[in-house]
């Protein structure tokens, strides 16, 4: 399983796909996971037997890096898809000079960023009926 960058072209795309998944399965609107195109976003993917099966966006705002978006279709969970997602958009990241990468991420993915290195950077808050928890991740604190 290969976890691929998009091109531009892919991004309405990818983006459209996070969204059905935030909204059907946790509830929150399509509305707010649009990303636009001024926070220079970049998607990486995963295409199983030829269906995109997983997603992942870096953005930048206000100067700082952020990745989320990270979503992979219920039938394909706990096949380390997301792992594999998240260590390809952080190294490709990194190799671009960002040193700081901020995340806000649910329980599971904390634990999974914590493997890597990365922190907890704040207080868990409330979204949309589950917790989300501030995660930062530096280049040099993370683990391959």
């Amino acid at each position: 399983m290969n976890v691929l960058k998009a091109k531009h072209d892919e991004f309405a795309l990818l983006e459209n796909i996070s969204g059905d998944i935030f909204e059907s399965e946790q509830g929150i609107p399509k509305s707010l996971t649009h990303i636009e195109s001024d926070l220079h976003p970049q998607w990486w993917y995963v295409l199983e037997d030829d269906v995109i099966v997983g997603t992942i966006c870096a953005y930048f705002d206000s100067g700082e890096c952020h990745v989320g978006r990270i979503v992979v279709i219920s039938s394909m969970r706990n096949k380390g898809i997301a792992t594999k997602m998240i260590r390809r958009a952080l190294e490709d990241l990194f190799s671009q000079d960002i040193n700081t990468i901020y995340l806000e991420a649910r329980d599971i993915t904390v634990h999974m960023l914590e493997k890597m290195g990365g922190k907890v950077n704040g207080k868990p808050f409330e979204f949309y009926g589950d917790t989300c928890t501030p995660v930062i991740m530096k280049r040099k604190s993370y683990i391959r």
